[in-house]
């Protein structure tokens, strides 16, 4: 089955595009961090466990106590802390319809949603797969009661699974880091079941992302850059690849506007660090995780300007009939 045309998500920011603000946003992260070492750093396996390594007490003291580290979804322009669970909640919403008996988790983190889901359904089994062994050590230390949940370190690209292991498959704000989405989502298909679900909430480069003005790109490579993300994917070479890997779309719903309550208390906060340059330096030298400020200080005009989206995306692995 062919995938429908990407919808035109973003298309309505696009025209409050401000490159004076933006431009004045850019000069006051330069003041702080040499732009073109940020943007040739890597971003492989081991710059993303380096990232979330380093990052984790801020994540913890400053974006969730509770854990989380993705966006909440907050409806009605005001973020509350429960909207963390809103993506697990969406995830959730989907058992009643496929009926799943086996649930995986792609890039769960600290098993904040893998574990919300599996103290509600004790009779799902659910696996929680993760790079970073800091998030698996506090994700053990959040689930050790819970028997119908396994945890593995492991990398996306490679699932340790049999074919057809799970009914339903979703994932957080983790495929952003994919290396190579083509062999990432033919592991995918290849575990789930025929007519299960694929479930993404992720953020990506709009589909007219190259034709944006060079100081949005720029801010756009930064914001992926400080959050060890490295890409030149827009949405449209994604829905292709979907469609490649033999997956049928669902759903798909821009739900921007629903995380950017979070992010926009992120760069308030965030703020405060570019106020004063010469202590934002000694800051970093302290800690190098406070480049991830970048990310939520630029955010916002990346979003305003059309060149991110965040996108909830559902697609399944079509059963026998319908292939």
């Amino acid at each position: 089955m062919a995938v429908p045309s990407p919808p035109e998500v973003g298309a309505n920011l696009a025209s409050s595009v401000d490159l004076g603000e933006l431009q004045r946003l850019l000069s006051r992260v330069a003041a702080v961090f040499d732009i073109d070492r940020m943007l040739s750093a890597p971003a492989d396996q081991a710059a993303v466990i380096e990232y979330y390594t380093q990052s984790r007490s801020l994540y913890r003291n400053v974006h969730s106590s509770a854990g989380a580290i993705h966006m909440a979804l907050s409806a009605g322009g005001r973020f509350r802390e429960e909207d963390y669970l809103e993506q697990a909640r969406r995830v959730e919403s989907l058992f009643q319809p496929v009926r799943p008996r086996r649930v995986l988790e792609l890039g769960c983190g600290t098993a904040f949603n893998s574990g919300y889901l599996a103290s509600r359904h004790p009779d799902i089994q659910f696996f929680a797969l993760d790079l970073t062994p800091l998030h698996l050590q506090e994700a053990r230390q959040r689930t050790r009661v819970q028997d119908n949940l396994q945890l593995v370190r492991g990398d996306f690209h490679r699932l340790p699974w049999a074919d057809q292991a799970f009914d339903l498959v979703f994932e957080v704000e983790a495929v952003c880091h994919v290396r190579d989405l083509d062999t990432m989502l033919a592991e995918t298909f290849r575990v789930l079941s025929p007519g299960g679900r694929f479930v993404m909430f992720d953020g990506c480069r709009h589909s007219h992302f190259r034709s944006l003005p060079e100081p949005v790109q720029i801010a756009s490579r930064l914001v992926e850059q400080s959050m060890a993300i490295q890409t030149d994917l827009v949405l449209s070479d994604c829905m292709q690849a979907f469609e490649a890997a033999g997956f049928s779309l669902r759903e798909q719903q821009d739900i921007t506007h629903l995380a950017l309550p979070t992010i926009k208390r992120l760069q308030g906060k965030a703020r405060l660090f570019y106020f004063w340059p010469w202590m934002a330096r000694q800051l970093l030298r302290w800690n190098p995780a406070f480049a991830n400020t970048v990310a939520v200080y630029l955010m916002p005009e990346t979003i305003r300007t059309g060149a991110h989206v965040y996108l909830q995306t559902v697609m399944e692995r079509p059963p026998p009939s319908a292939a």
